[in-house]
């Protein structure tokens, strides 16, 4: 579980300094998810926009913890958005994601006197999906995403949060 905690602040630190050189707008958001399989699950998401690739595209990276009824599971995901443009006076914002995603179970239990049992496994899955920008205000949106797994991890994930914007 420490190397969980552990992993989870290296690449939070790594994620927060990356972009400190950017001028680009960029967009953390605290986020709750639920995962099949999986259960309930607590996460944050940083989202980078790339307008030097095209204007629409942003690179989102994600990291969750999630709370199944035996063992422990996190995820990190690695997508990217493609955000379309509405017509009229709407200021929401539908979005494509495709990507890719890293699950990580871990199992411990201990048997008294027969001893303990541990089990971890890592499993790779390509993602896809979509979801919505509603904002809130200049500086907060509220985000929605729904996305399937394709390969070992959980077949389906939603999720929501507040998502906050930062510099220029």
């Amino acid at each position: 579980m420490r190397k969980v905690y552990g992993f989870a602040a290296a690449a939070l630190v790594l994620a927060l300094a990356a972009p400190m050189g950017l001028q680009a707008q960029v967009m953390i958001a605290p986020e709750a998810a639920y995962a099949d399989g999986v259960d309930l699950g607590v996460g944050a998401q940083l989202t980078i926009p790339l307008p030097s690739l095209n204007e629409n595209v942003e690179l989102a990276g994600r990291f969750n913890f999630f709370f199944p009824d035996v063992g422990d599971y996190w995820e990190i995901n690695g997508d990217l958005h493609y955000l379309f443009t509405t017509d009229g006076d709407s200021q929401v914002t539908p979005y494509v994601l495709a990507g890719v995603g890293i699950g990580r179970w871990s199992f411990d239990a201990d048997l008294g006197s027969f001893g303990s049992v541990s089990a971890s496994s890592t499993e790779v899955a390509l993602r896809a999906g979509g979801g919505l920008r509603i904002p809130a205000s200049d500086k907060l949106n509220f985000v929605a995403e729904g996305a399937i797994g394709i390969g070992d991890i959980p077949d389906y994930a939603i999720r929501a949060g507040l998502q906050f914007t930062t510099g220029n």
